[in-house]
């Protein structure tokens, strides 16, 4: 037993040895480096959790293929093949021998040894498994010369079998050239579909199936082919949509949301109005569900991420009563549209467009409004957008989302949820570091007339606050008479009051303090 177990451990050390070589011999690819890595690391895993089993009781011997079941076995190992006791029948081990060394080599065996000793396999699975029952000879072992074949075809035939499928291998992301290649290859395919978006391929209506004979009508929005009546019915209420009207003789005109077809196939001018929210009750009868909206004679325009649009101004129109009632800021607030003032409705900014700009100036700092509101205008034939109207709008928006996590969400900006204070279990400040940036300055500007802030001192600190503190420092530690003042005693050079070079400035530049989690605690505006 000593022998054939040395015997073993010397004949896959020297197969490990063969199949490296081949390895080596191999010119191998990213996916098989990956795959090899994944192999090397498992190996290790493997030994390591070897080394921290117990020492088994029993040895399981091939001869327990017979049938028996009350044996005690260790547990199962890729290392464990070479101490295994290889005690095959006689008659078997010339039949089968060499099918169960291969089988040892791959890992199969131990399978099929938990099937045959679970009290719950069937005695088909039994059956197949169990010996003629010869007498069982300890010293009919196979011979070496057989047993180094059987085990070096096996090795190579798992090598070439095995290590180069695609299954065993993880999807890598496509490199740049890669991805190139295959726009490349495509080319012709994707130009051809290009060149199919401008085009209509059918007459047939897609809601109410009939077939138009004047031309036909493409949504890109509601990606469908609609008819003349169908398209009037869906777009009168939903003026965004990008419609195609595509005629018989193959030309095609890009349609406005005030622009509709005729019957004889004659673009004709209506009136669409910006869509709100239906009043639930009538404000003069106080009769429910029978208000509607019609579309006024004043023209408005509505700036949405797809550009300007033209649109008229709506009115909620009572069916019971006929009173008409035009909308307040509540009712463009509440669906969705942000005039630039609450009282003049004229210009109307979709809430799409100013959460984007929201998020775009926040994660891209420096991106200039102006730029963003020509990106708006292209897209709608260089259709100018009031800009101050659009600040406005913008300011307002950020503010009041602002008080909605405030009020409603309950979150504060300036308190930092990590930093908790281990007595009281409320956040607290427990470290501040003290910073300033001088590139956000304001310049000092004659006859200006102030500006208020929405957010007051809930963000930045008041000036007569500080002004207080700074008067408070000033009569404990007196501040120095110098051209480079500091504020008190202090060294802080950011904290210099009096610099010759920003004497031009309202505004130098923004102190705060923010503890380790750059939650920003308290700023203050600095001014010379």
């Amino acid at each position: 037993m000593s022998r054939l177990t040395a015997d073993n451990d010397s004949l896959i050390s020297a197969f490990s040895d063969l199949l490296e070589e081949k390895r080596i011999n191999t010119i191998l690819t990213l996916e098989e480096k990956a795959e090899k890595s994944k192999r090397l690391a498992k190996g290790r895993y493997d030994r390591k959790k070897e080394k921290r089993r117990k020492n088994p009781v029993g040895v399981l011997t091939y001869g327990n293929l017979g049938g028996t079941h009350n044996v005690s076995r260790k547990p199962w190992t890729r290392k464990s093949n070479s101490s295994l006791a290889a005690t095959i029948p006689t008659q078997e081990a010339e039949l089968h021998g060499t099918s169960l060394m291969n089988e040892e080599c791959s890992g199969n065996i131990p399978h099929a040894l938990e099937e045959t000793e679970s009290p719950s396999s069937s005695p088909a699975k039994e059956s197949e498994l169990r010996s003629p029952s010869p007498p069982i000879v300890e010293s009919s072992l196979m011979d070496h010369d057989d047993f180094h074949s059987a085990l070096e075809q096996n090795v190579l035939q798992e090598f070439n079998n095995v290590h180069f499928t695609s299954k065993n291998l993880t999807q890598k992301p496509m490199c740049k050239e890669t991805a190139f290649e295959s726009w490349k290859s495509k080319q012709e395919i994707v130009y051809g579909s290009l060149v199919d978006s401008y085009t209509a391929n059918q007459n047939l209506c897609g809601l109410c199936k009939a077939i138009s004979g004047y031309g036909i009508i493409k949504c890109k929005d509601c990606c469908n082919y609609l008819c003349f009546s169908c398209d009037r019915k869906r777009h009168s209420y939903d003026p965004s949509h990008q419609r195609m009207y595509f005629k018989t003789d193959s030309s095609f005109k890009s349609l406005l949301p005030t622009e509709f077809i005729t019957s004889r196939g004659e673009v004709v001018e209506q009136r669409v109005h910006v869509p709100l929210f239906p009043l639930p009750i009538c404000t003069e009868c106080d009769s429910r569900e029978t208000s509607c909206l019609i579309a006024s004679s004043k023209i408005c325009y509505v700036v949405t991420r797809k550009g300007r649009l033209d649109l008229n101004l709506p009115v909620f129109h009572c069916q019971n009563c006929e009173k008409s009632t035009f909308p307040t800021v509540e009712d463009y607030i509440s669906s969705g549209f942000w005039p630039g003032t609450p009282e003049r409705f004229t210009v109307l900014f979709h809430q799409d467009v100013l959460e984007f700009w929201h998020h775009l100036r926040l994660l891209t700092p420096g991106t200039s409004e102006q730029k963003y509101l020509e990106c708006l205008s292209a897209l709608s034939d260089r259709k100018p957008i009031d800009k101050k109207l659009f600040s406005e709008a913008s300011k307002a928006f950020g503010y009041h989302h602002h008080l909605l996590d405030k009020r409603i969400k309950k979150i504060d900006k300036t308190s930092c949820r990590a930093c908790i204070n281990s007595e009281t279990g409320k956040p607290e400040c427990l470290a501040c570091h003290i910073d300033g940036n001088f590139k956000l300055s304001k310049h000092l500007i004659e006859n200006e007339s102030k500006e208020r802030s929405y957010f007051g001192n809930e963000i930045i600190c008041d000036d007569s606050e500080l002004n207080e503190i700074m008067e408070e420092v000033n009569r404990v530690k007196p501040r120095v008479q110098k051209h480079k003042g500091m504020c008190g005693n202090s060294e802080f050079k950011a904290a210099q009051e009096v610099s010759s070079q920003r004497k031009n400035l309202d505004v130098a530049g923004n102190m705060m303090g923010s503890c380790g989690h750059a939650t920003i605690q308290q700023p203050v505006s600095v001014r010379m």
